[in-house]
């Protein structure tokens, strides 16, 4: 490796058969080498859970769902759903049913939560209750498949006294068809609460999740 020692400030980029760099505030130079791709398949692994959770963090968006993550230092809504499921880059496994929408800054229970399809409705209920005072805030349900990033519908239930109960229809896109077995084997339904307690600040709940039937 050769020290830079005759310019001031930093050399980057491919320059011929070098290539310039800078580690620990220290310029070099070295030899250009195309990047190995050994394709592991640890590594398979953990390109399967950033495309997943990078189709997940996307559907959340285009309902308008990342707004309602706390705001955190120097990290994008986005990089909050990955962080909230670290898990799966530790174990290497990308593992649907405990997927989160956030790291969860209130404590909730799940009382119950189903979701049924019937007569070309997906029929959601549940029942969650939350430890930590939201003073304004609502209980999301939304039915996602996780193999295509396809969202089929959202619901709302307001929070009472700590408690949201809610009870919908989710709308059934076209692009869904539960009759297919193994769609509906894709396809999770996933809840948590989100509001602002007395002095404003932002809270949301471990997210829940059920299959459906």
């Amino acid at each position: 490796m050769a020290k830079l020692s005759f310019v001031r400030g930093a050399i980057t980029g491919k320059l011929g058969e070098f290539v310039g760099s800078k580690w620990k505030g220290i310029n070099y130079i070295r030899t250009w080498s195309k990047p190995a791709n050994p394709r592991t398949e640890g590594q398979i692994s953990v390109r399967k859970i950033f495309k997943s959770l990078s189709l997940f963090a996307s559907a959340l968006y285009s309902l308008d769902l990342l707004e309602l993550i706390p705001v955190a230092a120097k990290m994008t809504e986005r990089n909050s759903v990955f962080k909230a499921n670290g898990v799966m880059f530790e174990d290497k496994v990308f593992t649907p049913n405990t997927m989160q929408v956030a790291p969860a800054n209130t404590r909730a229970n799940l009382d119950s939560l189903s979701a049924t399809v019937t007569a070309g409705k997906l029929a959601v209920n549940a029942i969650v209750n939350c430890l930590d005072k939201i003073v304004s805030g609502s209980l999301y349900a939304v039915a996602y498949d996780f193999v295509t990033g396809l969202t089929a519908g959202v619901a709302e239930a307001v929070i009472v006294d700590g408690v949201a109960q809610l009870t919908a229809n989710l709308v059934i896109p076209s692009d869904f068809d539960f009759s297919d077995n193994e769609q509906k084997a894709n396809c999770r339904v996933y809840v948590f609460a989100a509001g602002e307690d007395f002095d404003g600040k932002m809270l949301i709940s471990q997210t829940f999740s059920t299959g459906i039937a």
